[in-house]
């Protein structure tokens, strides 16, 4: 080779050199089809561009936050802890329904008892039947008064510690106080009922004043009656143990009136 070859050649490598840099210096096209972009976005591929990876945005916005780093914005709970058998400040206390089992009885008694108001002309005995549609008013009253007032509280205190755990009278009461109200007052169904009855029997044993007026005592003076012997029976046990149990809810509840303050 001569010397005029030799430098041809090293001119002509050095041109296509020079050419080579000139064009890697160019950038790339921006890829134009929708493959030609997929190819482009592809991690996995040989043509990758980060600027055109659509969750490259989403990678720079949304920062790293490790499981142990507390995050300010979303504290976590502070854990309070109680002393075993403590009720939890969020928990309401669980109050007696006595109250309202006493409320629903009381409304019940009045309520059938106007109805049966309706029904007094039509007995056989009306002054019984008026009697028995009295004591439904009667009796439902005082046991509506019984309800309200084991649901209020008679002991009021100005400290701000007791106004937190005020009690009704009905939880001041023990479960054997609790059962023997409730029993007497739920009771007097069967005695009422009973009387209702005896607007139709016209029994004597139990209440004579009631038949006095009634005039059955004149009307059979002798030990027949116009009622038979089972439904003098029925009255009679309908009457004297409710009568008792119902005579023990007032002193039960006068008593916690002056024990429990």
């Amino acid at each position: 080779m001569t010397a005029r070859d030799l430098t041809q050649h090293l001119g002509g490598t050095a041109i296509v050199s020079s050419i080579f840099q000139i064009c890697s210096s160019i950038p790339a096209p921006p890829p134009s089809t929708f493959l030609e972009r997929l190819n482009y976005s592809d991690p996995h591929s040989l043509n990758f561009n980060p600027a055109l990876d659509p969750s490259a945005d989403e990678k720079k916005s949304t920062p790293f936050i490790s499981p142990n780093t507390p995050n300010p914005k979303m504290p976590f709970p502070e854990t309070k802890t109680q002393p075993p058998g403590a009720t939890p400040a969020h928990q309401p206390r669980r109050q007696s329904r006595l109250p309202l089992y006493l409320l629903r009885h009381g409304s019940g008694l009045i309520g059938f008892g106007l109805l049966f108001g309706f029904v007094v002309p039509m007995t056989p005995y009306p002054r019984l039947a008026l009697t028995a549609h009295i004591q439904f008013a009667v009796e439902g009253t005082m046991v509506l008064a019984a309800g309200l007032l084991l649901n209020s509280d008679p002991f009021p205190s100005l400290s701000s510690s007791a106004k937190l755990e005020r009690k009704t009278m009905a939880d001041r009461l023990t479960p054997l106080q609790r059962r023997v109200v409730y029993w007497g007052c739920a009771g007097i169904w069967v005695t009422l009922l009973s009387e209702a009855a005896n607007a139709w029997w016209g029994t004597r044993w139990v209440l004579p004043i009631a038949h006095g007026a009634a005039g059955l005592l004149v009307k059979f003076s002798g030990d027949d009656g116009p009622a038979e012997v089972w439904m003098e029976r029925v009255v009679a046990v309908a009457h004297y143990p409710f009568s008792v149990a119902l005579a023990t809810v007032w002193p039960v509840i006068t008593y916690a009136l002056f024990t429990s303050e």
